[in-house]
């Protein structure tokens, strides 16, 4: 006889569930969780403009770059900056690049692979304020609390006024249900605000 045991179509409807599974969560993700410049999405396209970005020389580039942004397609100019930060010969041109995959990173999701530029960019030039805060929210994001609490700490030591900080570390404590710590973050930040009026 040739017909199929139950148990053998329970294990062919679990396998197909399992693998129904991992497609659904690796396209619902957006890429989050994907290594350095790999995005979900129209893979042919994506080929493509990596393999035209890898040709292509620093002047290019940066053409390439300013036109992402101007169709605010962030996946390509998140490439191109990939490459160009690769490419520019010029360090602060290496160096405003970087900042700025960081920047389109987060934008396009993906919070691990914000934090491995980050820690590029620190090797590479130190803690810069501007740069931290950016990987505060990628820290966030992931939902390490600590590592973005220690970042805002680490900030107030030297600018003790500083209000993306001092309004990302209310988040956290919000975050972890400590209210009324928040609450008097809030206050100093208002009372910051209005000092600046003055």
């Amino acid at each position: 006889m040739l017909g199929f045991s139950p148990y053998l179509s329970l294990v062919f409807i679990i396998l197909s569930l399992i693998v129904f599974g991992i497609f659904w969560y690796v396209f619902t993700l957006k890429g989050k969780y994907l290594p350095k410049h790999v995005s979900v999405g129209n893979s042919k396209q994506n080929d493509e403009i990596m393999e035209d970005a890898s040709l292509l020389g620093q002047d290019e580039l940066l053409v390439r770059v300013k036109t992402a942004f101007e169709k605010e397609d962030m996946l390509s100019a998140e490439d191109y900056l990939f490459h160009l930060v690769k490419r520019a010969t010029d360090e602060q041109l290496v160096r405003e690049s970087l900042e700025k995959l960081i920047e389109v990173t987060i934008q396009n999701e993906k919070f691990l692979v914000a934090l491995e530029h980050g820690t590029r960019y620190r090797m590479s030039y130190g803690e810069v304020v501007d740069v931290e805060l950016l990987l505060s929210k990628a820290h966030i994001e992931l939902n390490d609390l600590e590592s973005a609490m220690a970042i805002f700490e680490k900030i107030l030591e030297s600018e003790q006024d500083n209000v993306e900080a001092l309004g990302g570390m209310a988040v956290i404590f919000r975050k972890r249900g400590d209210h009324e710590r928040a609450r008097e973050i809030q206050q100093e930040l208002f009372a910051l605000q209005q000092a600046g009026r003055e």
